[in-house]
């Protein structure tokens, strides 16, 4: 009989410690997916915030550019056979 409950005892120990390793794994695996989330929102934030640095800082820029490019072609059309004059001057 007291056999019986020892080899009960070393049963329920082994899955006992099969059940933490489980569990550990498990944690692992919810960490890991949590800091793979973390990232991800991240690299969107970092992404969204570049834009709107993008957006708002160059967009002038690039409108000045644009602007350059069509008096650029307004300038060639009225004088045909001159070199182009440079916009940045």
């Amino acid at each position: 009989m007291i056999q019986l409950f020892s080899g009960v005892a070393t049963a329920l120990e082994r899955h006992k410690i099969r059940m933490r390793s489980v569990l550990d794994r498990g944690a692992t695996r919810v960490e890991s997916a949590l800091d793979r989330e973390v990232t991800h929102v991240e690299t969107a934030l970092d992404s969204h915030e570049k834009l709107v640095s993008f957006a708002g800082a160059e967009e002038p820029t690039a409108r000045r550019a644009m602007d350059h490019v069509e008096i650029g072609r307004n300038r060639q059309d009225s004088v045909a056979g001159e070199a182009p004059v440079p916009m940045w001057r």
